[in-house]
């Protein structure tokens, strides 16, 4: 089994390589997460009106990682992992073919402890509301 563990922000977006490595037995997740690694590869090769846009992906990654810190040690960069990458990217990284409109607009996302919850969407609601949205309207924390 293979466990990609990030020490500083990795300069591609990991949401491909980690539905790869699942489907492949590589990394071990529930059966639930596997079945969205399958969707994800499924609709790169054939997601008929939605394409994957890895910039569009990248973008909240990369914004997350750079203004955003852990909540101790304030001088420690924020590392998004694999998994992190492939929710994110999921998200954001769908849009439809011709008016780029994202495909998923809300998510049900649930994470043990100590899993970096709080810097990690601390900092999408951040970019939600002051690069991609005119208006964030609810937020549910």
């Amino acid at each position: 089994m293979t466990i990609k563990v990030l020490n500083e922000p990795s300069p591609k977006l990991l949401t491909t390589w980690y539905a790869e490595q699942v489907t492949q037995g590589k990394i071990k997740t529930s059966k639930y997460v596997r079945k969205e690694c399958e969707r994800h590869l499924r609709y790169l090769e054939n997601g008929g009106k939605w394409v994957f846009d890895e910039e569009l992906a990248h973008r909240p990654i990369r914004f997350i990682e750079k203004f955003c810190k852990p909540s101790k040690g304030s001088k420690r960069q924020l590392v998004l992992q694999p998994w992190q990458h492939f929710i994110i990217g999921s998200l954001f990284g769908w849009v439809h073919k011709e008016t780029k409109l994202r495909r998923f607009k809300e998510a049900l996302i649930f994470m043990g402890e100590k899993m970096v919850k709080q810097p990690l969407f601390l900092g999408l609601l951040t970019m939600l509301y002051h690069k991609m949205e005119k208006m964030v309207q609810k937020f549910i924390c």
